[in-house]
């Protein structure tokens, strides 16, 4: 069986002020074209289009598209570890109901604030091209929510851990796809996924 071949890196690491600005630019333009016309519309050159850039400087920081997107959900890993940090931030141990309340309101406002993420999540689930940083991006996650599972101390670190996995893929999923749906069925179904969450934690984590 032949193996992909590795991954490309970045070109240039941006050092200067100037230089950094403008990889941001191409990634945010990346981000509003997957948001607008999806995966597969996002093109080097559409990207080069939207930043106002020629494709040669695109192509000065990121070899190809997929490095490109690679950064993109770097980015995107990096605010929504903040942001997720900040809504545990003062939550008591054991507090599982509000932690499952805050996961699904962080992960909405966050789809909602960050254009092109849900695509790109969606994307990075079954492209073989992205499927290494999608799965390093649920194991981060799982890792971070398993943590706040410690007061279970009834359960392994091993059954933590693949609880934390299946609630971190059961928001990711239910608040994608509430927000595609109906603009009036958007917080009907961000409440049933709490609903959903919350019967979960509870039937796992309580001791039986």
């Amino acid at each position: 069986m032949s193996r992909r071949p590795p991954p490309k890196r970045e070109r240039r690491t941006p050092k200067q002020e100037r230089s950094a600005r403008r990889r941001d630019e191409i990634l945010e333009a990346a981000g509003r074209l997957l948001e607008r016309i999806g995966y597969d519309g996002t093109t080097t050159t559409a990207i080069a289009k939207e930043a106002e850039a020629s494709v040669g400087t695109v192509y000065e920081y990121f070899p190809d598209r997929e490095a490109l997107v690679r950064a993109l959900l770097e980015r995107y890993r990096e605010r929504l570890r903040a942001a997720v940090m900040e809504s545990l931030t003062g939550v008591d141990i054991g507090s599982w109901r509000l932690i499952a309340r805050r996961a699904v309101d962080t992960f909405a406002a966050f789809y909602q604030r960050e254009p092109g993420y849900r695509v790109l999540w969606l994307e990075s689930q079954t492209s073989p091209a992205l499927r290494e940083a999608g799965a390093a991006w649920g194991d981060e996650f799982s890792e971070l929510l398993a943590g706040s599972f410690a007061f279970a101390s009834h359960l392994s670190t091993k059954r933590r851990l693949a609880i934390a996995r299946t609630c971190t893929h059961l928001v990711s999923a239910l608040t994608s796809m509430a927000l595609v749906g109906p603009p009036e069925l958007v917080l009907a179904t961000l409440r049933e996924t709490k609903i959903a969450l919350e019967a979960y934690l509870e039937h796992v984590l309580s001791p039986h």
